[in-house]
């Protein structure tokens, strides 16, 4: 495994409130890191010109990737992710957040590997 978290965010920079929000999310979205590996892979429109923006000011230690996607719906981008480009044994967990949220990394890991053990 190459990292704790590969994390699918579909994002559509075209509409100016979403492109507000990728701001906001690349200084708040993914809080308590600590030394977790983070491979942030993000979903966007097939003309999209904003990969270089897009990948551009994260904080130290995420690994970011643009996959512009041959359908702008959100549902179909993440199908898209998921028939041509996951990666099995990538990750540890995989999960999919929108760009507007806030996700707690280190407390998801200590939790998920909490419950994951407990059901073995």
């Amino acid at each position: 495994m190459n990292y704790d978290f590969e994390i699918v965010v579909p994002v559509d920079p075209n509409q100016h409130y979403i492109k507000k929000r990728i701001e906001d999310f690349k200084k708040y979205g993914l809080l308590n890191r600590k030394d977790l590996n983070i491979h942030l892979t993000l979903l966007a429109n097939k003309e999209d010109n904003f990969n270089t923006w897009l990948e551009s000011e994260w904080p130290e230690g995420i690994q970011v990737e643009t996959i512009n996607c041959p359908k702008n719906h959100v549902a179909q981008k993440i199908y898209h992710y998921y028939e041509r480009h996951i990666k099995a044994d990538f990750a540890k967990w995989y999960i999919r957040i929108d760009e507007d949220s806030i996700t707690d990394l280190d407390g998801l890991d200590r939790k998920s590997t909490r419950l994951n053990s407990s059901h073995i």
